[in-house]
């Protein structure tokens, strides 16, 4: 708001709408408005000092708040006796609500994610064109591209360019120079499979690594590599945020807007990892959804009542086995559908798990381009990969 937004070292109400473009309120139901994923401003007791903290989260009776005066984000009984009084700040609209979603039917909305296709190139073909699914993904190979899309030219294909995690992790603290660097690897040679319209988006650098104390670092990324493919490929979408499963946590939540508006002016996507949790053949798709594999919905909320419809392409989803631990899920990242911690290789409990799923997504109020799943690679992943089998009844 500026030095002019404050009168001694109080906030003046108005800059609040001038300068931020919200409307601020004293009355109204402050529980509901922080469940809609809203925040609020607190004024809390005792009442000298006059003093305000930023309300993100309820968490049950209490609130999650950040706390100018002590650069601390944590519940506000930790530190104060109540609240005095508040204000709700709420995002001014800005032209016509996001449409409805309509998301592809269950048949079609789960693709597949290939590190190469070396066991099933015949399987892969014929699962294409039958299915037709909405979205495709290929890591670090070009050579399927242009058959996949003349077999289904209507899906969405994402390119991955695979970096080590010592390069991804370098991208954080080098954004601008790091974007370039990456896209210089192999902007030239995708480029015709961008022209021709067979690639239409291309994934970011930093893989699941949006969560915990990086998450700023990763959005700072995220905003240069979007500048930096609009540069270099301007006809290819960014898919961005490919956040591993579980994260980030909620209050970091609107540390994502400016990407999420960003996203929306550009018609890219978000990436969610759309795992969910089986314990020994016992899955908790459904019963945990909103945690897991079906956590982005409740980002995307928060993105539309700011007013920014983003697409979702999951660019990698399915079961994985591990334990709980009270009410945590510890995954055992290593655990795919045929591990004895998952599935057990159990094919007709995996699809009928993948049956749930689709029909979630179908129905989501998430705008959902597709899910691909992970994976089809005949030298790593023993417990994720689809062969031939599978393919034809998925």
């Amino acid at each position: 708001v500026g030095a002019e937004g404050y009168a001694t070292c109080l906030l003046k109400w108005a800059a609040i709408s001038s300068s931020l473009g919200m409307t601020i309120t004293s009355s109204g139901d402050l529980n509901a408005h922080l469940d809609a994923g809203r925040v609020a401003l607190l004024r809390v007791l005792p009442e000298a000092p006059e003093h305000f903290v930023l309300a993100v989260k309820r968490v049950g009776n209490d609130y999650l708040v950040r706390d100018p005066l002590y650069g601390t984000e944590e519940l506000l009984s930790n530190r104060y006796r109540g609240i005095q009084s508040f204000r709700l700040l709420t995002p001014q609209a800005a032209g016509n609500p996001p449409p409805v979603p309509h998301n592809p039917e269950p048949a079609r909305i789960l693709g597949l994610h290939l590190q190469d296709w070396n066991n099933a190139r015949d399987a892969v073909r014929e699962f294409t064109a039958r299915v037709q699914p909405s979205v495709l993904k290929v890591v670090s190979f070009l050579g399927p591209v242009p058959e996949l899309h003349a077999l289904a030219p209507n899906a969405a294909i994402v390119y991955r360019h695979h970096l080590t995690r010592e390069d991804e992790l370098a991208c954080l603290a080098d954004p601008t120079n790091r974007a370039a660097w990456f896209l210089g690897q192999f902007a030239e040679q995708v480029a015709p499979y961008v022209e021709r319209g067979e690639i239409t988006h291309i994934e970011t650098a930093i893989n699941e690594t949006l969560d915990g104390d990086r998450v700023q670092a990763a959005v700072n990324f995220e905003l240069a590599f979007i500048a930096e493919l609009k540069r270099r490929l301007p006809q290819a979408k960014p898919l961005v945020a490919t956040i591993a499963v579980g994260n980030p946590h909620e209050s970091q939540y609107p540390l994502l807007l400016p990407l999420a508006r960003v996203v929306a002016e550009v018609g890219g996507a978000f990436g969610y990892h759309a795992y969910w949790p089986v314990a020994r053949g016992a899955s908790a798709l459904v019963t945990d959804w909103q945690w897991h594999a079906g956590r982005f919905e409740d980002m995307d909320a928060l993105f539309r009542a700011n007013g920014y419809a983003v697409d979702w392409l999951l660019s990698e989803c399915g079961p994985c086995g591990g334990q709980w631990e009270g009410d945590h899920f510890a995954y055992n990242p290593a655990a795919g559908w045929r591990h004895p911690e998952c599935f057990n290789n159990d094919w007709d409990a995996t699809l009928a798990d993948i049956e749930r799923f689709r029909r979630r997504l179908q129905h989501s109020p998430a705008r959902v381009l597709g899910a691909t799943w992970f994976t089809l690679c005949s030298w790593d992943w023993q417990y994720f990969n689809l062969g031939a089998t599978e393919l034809a009844t998925l």
